[in-house]
């Protein structure tokens, strides 16, 4: 070790006895004395200043064992002098001990905390080596309060920060390295990866961008980029940075993986598919790759890709619920229709699926058809939304016929339908309340009052009564519409049919216009073709409010949709149910004014292939509803359109 350089020994305004020994030492050091007499002196100043880093290191010299040693002496004076605690720390982390190296650290900190960011540093650093990010996020905080511009501590900070769950302080404390040396690419990354788990989307851009202009080929710095490329975020194009994040690391698969994401963002299925495929091919047991293709696959209608892709990578990652649903969804299009129901026996357990709390047992092996149901007492817990409620309550004269008294929860708004299908069926509203940021149906309550036995889910019900693909629903509709309402609509629909032959409802676009649904949804412009039938007279479906479009239209092309403005079509669903009965026929996509529709058993035309694409010309679970995308088709909404509009020209122009 080199013999620090001392120059004034009064400067440092030492007491007395250390500065006299200070001064000894170093007149023998430059007068040649032994190093033995030089050290005494030295020895002799730390003992009598231990707490004084300034003294320490003359003390503290030669190799690892002289300078343990030497520490050990003047802790023998002094036991608590921080700075001489701090160094025998080092010593022993230095030489391979780190356990006792930490002793010393943490006695430096409990003797003083403020000045020993040294000791802090390396607690930290000790514990997050040892996988405890949570017990060392004190010690960094500690270090980093007091060496701020200390750019190791600040990252050791931050990385400490992320790995203990806490994003946002992550995120600044990155963003402060960055600042504290702007040329430092991997700090400035770091920024944008922090700043990107933290959900600040106009960080991540910037910081990413900066990392680019310091290395313009930056593969993570690209990949943060593509990423914060949203659908809420401001920032550059996603497929453009994801192609240029190609065209610098081809050979990563973690390029592909992220150009597929933007693409599959995008909806450009078909390269999306390409680019996950090569991912996969790059590193089959990429875990993204594989969601990415089986997302992008699925309405492309790929099966078998997606069926073996998606088992192949259930074998590493088993938990994946993206993975496990995407497989159910290709079992029951293509594979083995049971199968995929079973699959989807864990769907609650999925992000998906929302939270549940205070129910009874779980009916086992539901699913069986010769597993024998809870005769009475058994709850009909809800699916998801409205339109799965509308598909599985489908079910409900199956379980009927075996389960004398069951209690269904369904949306309030079905209840009067129900009632009337079903008389004397035990009805419950769902139990779903806003916790947070999420949705919690909690059951305790009514378990309380009515003391249900166990329970299923209403999508347990066709995993048992749709499980064989050449049985699939006999009726064309299970709801009873209200016979007078339905009096007065048939009777409204004459006054304004204009001598159509038909009247035909028309419903478009979900509720939900996301770039993943803008597969699914359309637009009036798009189903011209429907409009341009002769002897027909459009109805308005739109459960959103839809005046402002279907005026614009109206003035773009003369063509007048009918909306029944006194009804409200999203709240009140009896009267809706009522009208729809009274039409010749309901044009839908994949909403859930078409599952009512069909519910309600009224001629349906859907926009898409059959419900999970079970059946080719007509579906599993309602008799009147007739697809127009075969189930090995891939998703194409404007063939669905002329096909619709081909199908309408015969209808308009068949007998009666």
């Amino acid at each position: 070790m080199d013999e620090p350089t001392f120059v004034q020994t009064s400067s440092m305004n030492l007491n007395g006895i250390a500065e006299i020994a200070l001064k000894r030492g170093l007149g023998l050091q430059r007068s040649g004395g032994t190093s033995g007499e030089v050290q005494a002196w030295f020895r002799l100043a730390a003992c009598a200043a231990p707490d004084d880093a300034r003294v320490t290191p003359f003390a503290i010299a030669g190799g690892p064992k002289d300078q343990l040693a030497a520490c050990r002496r003047i802790l023998c004076t002094d036991p608590a002098a921080p700075a001489v605690l701090e160094r025998s720390g080092s010593i022993l982390t230095q030489g391979g001990a780190p356990a006792a190296g930490d002793r010393y650290f943490r006695k430096a900190l409990l003797v003083e905390p403020g000045n020993t960011v040294q000791a802090a540093f390396a607690v930290a650093n000790l514990l997050m080596q040892q996988g405890h990010p949570r017990i060392a996020y004190p010690f960094a905080w500690l270090a980093a309060q007091h060496a701020p511009g200390n750019l190791g501590v600040v990252v050791l900070f931050a990385t400490i920060a992320s790995a203990s769950g806490r994003h946002g302080t992550a995120a600044t404390a990155f963003a402060q390295a960055a600042r504290t040396d702007p040329a430092n690419v991997a700090a400035t990354v770091s920024a944008a990866a922090a700043a990107w788990r933290d959900g600040r989307t106009g960080a991540t851009v910037r910081f990413a961008r900066r990392a680019l202009l310091l290395t313009a080929s930056h593969a993570e710095a690209m990949a943060l980029l593509v990423g914060a490329s949203g659908d809420a975020g401001p920032g550059p194009d996603a497929t453009a940075w994801s192609s240029r994040l190609v065209a610098a690391a081809p050979a990563a698969a973690a390029s592909w993986v992220s150009r597929a994401e933007a693409r599959l963002r995008a909806s450009d299925r078909g390269a999306a598919f390409r680019d996950a495929m090569r991912g996969l091919l790059l590193e089959p047991s990429t875990q993204y790759a594989a969601r990415f293709l089986v997302q992008a696959g699925l309405p492309l209608a790929r099966f078998g890709t997606v069926r073996r892709v998606a088992r192949h990578a259930l074998l590493s990652h088993r938990r994946d619920p993206e993975l496990s649903y995407h497989l159910a969804q290709a079992e029951k299009a293509v594979g083995d229709l049971g199968l995929g129901w079973d699959i989807e026996a864990r769907r609650d357990s999925w992000p998906r699926f929302h939270r549940v709390a205070g129910l009874p047992p779980r009916l086992p092996d539901v699913a069986r058809p010769d597993a024998a149901l809870t005769d009475d007492g058994l709850l009909v817990a809800s699916e998801q939304g409205l339109g799965d409620e509308l598909l599985f309550l489908s079910c409900l004269p199956d379980l009927l016929a075996e389960c004398r008294s069951p209690i269904v929860e369904a949306d309030a708004r079905l209840h009067p339908l129900l009632q009337r299908s079903f008389p004397g069926l035990r009805l419950i509203e769902r139990q779903a309340r806003r916790q947070g940021d999420r949705v919690l149906f909690d059951y305790t309550e009514v378990v309380r009052a009515l003391a249900p036995k166990a329970y299923v889910f209403s999508g347990d019900l066709a995993a048992r009564y749709r499980r064989d693909r050449d049985r699939p629903a006999p009726r064309g509709g299970y709801l009873t519409p209200d016979p007078l309402k339905r009096a007065e609509w048939t009777r409204r629909l004459d006054r304004v049919r204009d001598g159509a032959r038909l009247t035909v409802g028309i419903s478009w676009s979900s509720i939900h216009r996301t770039r993943a649904r803008a597969l699914y949804n359309s637009s009036l412009e798009a189903m011209l073709a429907l409009f341009e039938v002769p002897g027909t007279k459009f109805v308005c479906l739109q459960y959103t409010d839809c005046r402002e479009e279907l005026a614009a239209f109206r003035q773009a092309y003369g063509i007048d949709i009918w909306r029944p403005a006194e009804l409200d079509q999203r709240e009140d669903l009896d009267g809706t149910a009522a009208l729809m009965s009274a039409l010749d026929l309901v044009i839908s996509t994949d909403t859930s004014a078409c599952m009512l529709a069909a519910a309600v058993g009224a001629p349906t035309i859907r926009l898409g292939s059959s419900i999970y694409r079970i059946l080719d010309d007509r579906d599993m679970f309602f008799a009147n509803l007739r697809p127009m995308i075969g189930r090995q088709e891939a998703t194409n909404l404007p063939l669905a359109i002329q096909r619709a509009a081909a199908m309408l020209r015969e209808t308009v122009a068949g007998p009666g």
